[in-house]
């Protein structure tokens, strides 16, 4: 076994037979089967027999819950880890640390009270920001189980990659004045020659900087909250809006899911969606989105109007 081996890993809490425990420690490091393989100069399928042991032994049945159980534990590891360098969030912090106990993805959600389809989205970005591929990789950076070496590595590529973003605010801006114009995704992609994918990676970004968390709050931010009352009612008027659909508007306007609408109106989710896509037609705006980006432009244009008053 090399020295760096030897240099990097902590000893088990158990008593393996010496190639066994060699395949344990390189579990622990956050290897895959085919590095461990090289590292040991070993078959796959002799490998895999080693890691049935381990299973065995530690009385594990997943690859990071064997990792937890085989390194000794620190009660406070989350204060020394090196995973505070990569900018994670509280919520990641918790989702990280139930990964490295060898949580499944709805054993975490029952355990923070958060759907499957959450936990699997933090666990992308999780991915993203640590540059990991699997979840072993999380559990062993959260260990601390990488070379001075690797973490550098990693560290240095964070930091490369919020150059390329500082040079891509640019087109974070144009992505962002285009969302206030209430267009969908697509429409951008097609408008800036880029992918949808890019698209939403550029529209979470401008999400995180502004704090808002939704499309209606980014156009709230940049132009300003709009009152549908303070609206000049000849303005509103072509559209043929009820009450109850200016009420809607407003609500959506304030960021509002068709949920809380419906709590705060005392009406159905289904009636809200009618109403939703009754203001839509009206409106020939095509999304909900589109349809406040309308309320945004009469906004101004009424603002027009009273600076021209004050100039009369």
């Amino acid at each position: 076994m090399n020295q760096s081996l030897n240099n990097e890993n902590p000893q088990t809490n158990f008593n393996f037979a010496p190639r066994v425990s060699e395949t344990a420690q390189l579990m622990i490091q956050g290897l895959d089967n085919q590095e461990i393989a090289n590292q040991l100069s070993i078959g796959i399928g002799t490998l895999k027999t080693y890691i049935h042991t381990i299973f065995e032994e530690t009385g594990s049945s997943t690859r990071t819950e064997a990792i937890f159980k085989l390194k000794p534990q620190n009660t406070n590891e989350l204060e020394t880890s090196p995973i505070h360098h990569f900018g994670l969030t509280d919520r990641e912090l918790e989702i990280v640390q139930l990964v490295a106990k060898g949580q499944t993805n709805p054993q975490i959600g029952e355990s923070l009270f958060i759907a499957t389809g959450t936990v699997k989205t933090h666990l992308r970005n999780i991915m993203n920001k640590l540059d990991a591929r699997k979840r072993e990789q999380i559990a062993a950076i959260y260990h601390g189980h990488i070379s001075e070496q690797k973490l550098q590595a990693k560290l240095s590529s964070l930091r490369a990659d919020k150059v390329i973003l500082g040079k891509e605010s640019v087109i974070q801006t144009r992505v962002a004045e285009l969302i206030t114009e209430g267009l969908t995704n697509t429409q951008i992609a097609a408008e800036l020659n880029i992918r949808i994918r890019t698209v939403k990676s550029h529209l979470n970004c401008i999400k995180r900087s502004l704090e808002v968390n939704s499309r209606v709050g980014i156009m709230n931010h940049l132009n300003g909250a709009v009152n549908i009352k303070d609206i000049d009612p000849i303005l509103i008027q072509p559209f043929g809006l009820t009450e109850r659909e200016l009420e809607i508007a407003q609500l959506i306007m304030q960021s509002c899911s068709n949920v809380q609408i419906g709590e705060a109106l005392y009406i159905s989710t289904e009636t809200v969606k009618t109403h939703v896509r009754n203001i839509i037609s009206k409106m020939s705006a095509g999304s909900r989105e589109r349809a406040m980006a309308i309320f945004h432009s009469l906004a101004k244009k009424q603002l027009q109007q009273d600076l021209q008053g004050i100039r009369i």
